[in-house]
Formats: structure tokens, C-alpha cells, sequence
């Protein structure tokens, strides 16, 4: 019967796993895709945990109010800019159309005549 070939370790005494080798030499204990599956599952599990934790909720928090606030820190320096870039556009639209108009007026007027 062949054993495991991993070393583990106990009162710092190195020895071999005492299992039945299962597959590549390993155990099913310390073969590397089941450790791999166990470890995700350990790993989900404390990252659950970790999110319902009142410290990560809290830091979740303050980093969408820091969010928040520099939204609000930039529409106020860019709202100023953009009403004043609107207020321009709209007054050249409201030249244009008043140039169009005075001149379809006097179009009219110089064909009544």
C-alpha cells in the first residue's frame, strides 16, 4: 500500500500523512484540487462573513459618501461653468433666430411693396 507524500508537521517533528495514497501520490485529504475546493469554500464562507460584518458596512458606507461628496464638490465648481456655456448657447440661438426673423421680415415687407 503506497502513502500520501505530504509532510506535515507535529511538535516540530516533520512526518509523512499516514493515508492511502488516491490519486498523483496524494490522499483525498492533500491531493491539490480537493485542498483547492475546500480552500475556495473556506474562502466564500469568511468573505460572507466579512460582509456582514458592521466594520465592512461601515466602510462601504464611507466610501460612497466620500463618492458623494466629490460628485457634489464637482457639479458645483462645473455647474457654474456649464449654466454660463448653456447661457451663451441659448443667446446665440436667440440671435440667430432673431436675425432669421428680421430678415424674413424685411423679405415680406420688400415683397409687399
Amino acid at each position: 500500500m503506497e502513502q500520501c507524500k505530504e509532510m506535515m508537521m507535529r511538535n516540530y517533528e516533520l512526518y509523512r500523512c499516514q493515508n492511502k495514497a488516491w490519486k498523483d501520490g496524494y490522499c483525498k485529504r492533500h491531493h491539490p484540487d480537493a485542498k483547492a475546493v475546500r480552500e475556495k469554500a473556506s474562502n466564500e464562507r469568511w468573505k460572507e462573513k466579512r460582509r456582514q460584518s458592521p466594520e465592512y458596512r461601515l466602510s462601504v458606507a464611507l466610501k460612497r459618501i466620500v463618492a458623494l461628496e466629490n460628485r457634489i464638490a464637482e457639479l458645483e465648481e462645473g455647474g457654474e461653468a456649464a449654466l454660463r456655456v448653456r447661457r451663451e448657447v441659448l443667446e446665440k440661438r436667440i440671435a440667430e433666430a432673431l436675425t432669421d426673423r428680421l430678415a424674413s421680415d424685411s423679405l415680406s415687407e420688400k415683397g409687399g411693396e
